[in-house]
């Protein structure tokens, strides 16, 4: 693309990376309201959302913009409301998991924490194809996200 066509659309940089946190908001979004809406477990609906958002950065669409990319934009406040949704987000999937141990399918553990390791796994998997040049967006969740489901949200041990 040309510099003049980039102005075309966007009048500054700042605009496009806003325009790819937005994207990336909406993405992660529709990931999460299918996986609140979803039927079985908190473990099975965090995986879900997990599984959904680690895909999507193989396919053409992807990946999702990385967090640090925070540091490009204009002015506090502008880096302010994009934490802010980004905390927002963090929450919904720390909701989650706390559904999970309510209902006994994730152990006890600090949703809060748990939630941002999930996030960074996520953000981390846009590089999966350097790490495993075979990866797929069909494999992805065996090769990958896998570690994720079978560790930090491995079901309570019975009578804890």
């Amino acid at each position: 693309m040309t510099k003049g066509s980039f102005y075309h659309h966007r009048d500054t940089k700042h605009d496009l990376i806003t325009a790819c946190f937005e994207r990336t908001f909406s993405v992660v979004r529709q990931a999460l309201r299918l996986a609140e809406a979803g039927t079985g477990s908190g473990s099975d609906r965090a995986c879900a959302a997990t599984r959904a958002l680690v895909r999507f950065q193989l396919t053409a669409g992807g990946p999702l913009l990385r967090t640090s990319a925070i540091s490009a934009l204009p002015d506090q406040e502008h880096r302010d409301r994009i934490r802010q949704t980004m905390y927002r987000l963090t929450e919904r999937m720390a909701s989650l998991v706390v559904d999970g141990m309510m209902d006994r399918s994730i152990r006890p553990l600090d949703s809060s924490i748990a939630a941002r390791a999930i996030f960074a796994s996520i953000n981390a998997a846009a590089e999966l194809y350097r790490w495993v040049p075979g990866a797929t967006m069909d494999s992805v969740a065996d090769l990958y996200a896998r570690s994720i489901f079978e560790g930090l949200l491995c079901p309570a041990a019975p009578g804890r």
